[in-house]
């Protein structure tokens, strides 16, 4: 598991497309009632990057080629930026009882709440308690998966936070394809990627 993150290529349009993936067992009776079974709490998410154009001369191909390589395929997980899912303004994650002290890191799609499982390191999270905010390294420290552990217990109240987080995914696929178009330029037909779920 691999913290490195798919790099940017400035100047660069990529295209993306994003869908969510669930796992639902179905069986149906000869009388055509169906009984279904939910295989999964949260749903995969895949992403499809299409690459237009990446430049030999400023290293953007070496850069993808490296990357992939470094990754072996799809055998290595890292970290994406979903370009317009990757940041919470005062998050709502937990509320607090007096007895509990872990909490995941938690965002909003829509009405749809789903864990935060890669929450980026810089800048720290904001954490807030009531909306006041806690001290990182005093109140609480950051676990694995994007586990908040506070310090001490709180009394009643909402846990919120506010900050940048990324997906982690693995390539779906074993083979990078690369497209000369002329001189210098290269294109990617496309890029897949697949998102890894945690257990809570």
């Amino acid at each position: 598991m691999s913290n490195a993150i798919l790099p940017d290529f400035p100047g660069i349009t990529i295209d993306v497309q994003r869908s969510a993936e669930w796992n639902t067992v179905i069986k149906e009776a000869w009388s055509g009632a169906e009984t279904r079974v939910a295989q999964r709490t949260w749903p995969v998410w895949l992403y499809s990057l299409k690459i237009d154009v990446l430049r030999a001369d400023v290293d953007e191909i070496n850069a993808l080629e490296a990357f992939f390589n470094s990754r072996a395929g799809a055998w290595d997980s890292f970290l994406f930026r979903d370009p317009e899912n990757a940041h919470v303004t005062d998050q709502q994650f937990g509320v607090c009882d007096g007895v509990a002290t872990v909490f995941q890191l938690s965002r909003a799609v829509g009405t749809w709440i789903e864990p935060v499982w890669a929450p980026a390191s810089t800048p720290a999270p904001v954490i807030k308690h009531n909306g006041t905010p806690l001290v990182l390294g005093t109140d609480y420290s950051l676990g694995a998966n994007g586990r908040v552990l506070l310090a001490s217990a709180r009394p009643s109240g909402v846990l919120s936070w506010t900050g940048d987080y990324f997906m982690r995914v693995r390539f779906a696929d074993d083979k990078l394809q690369l497209q000369r178009i002329c001189a210098g330029l290269w294109k990617v037909g496309k890029v897949e990627l697949r998102s890894e779920v945690y257990p809570t």
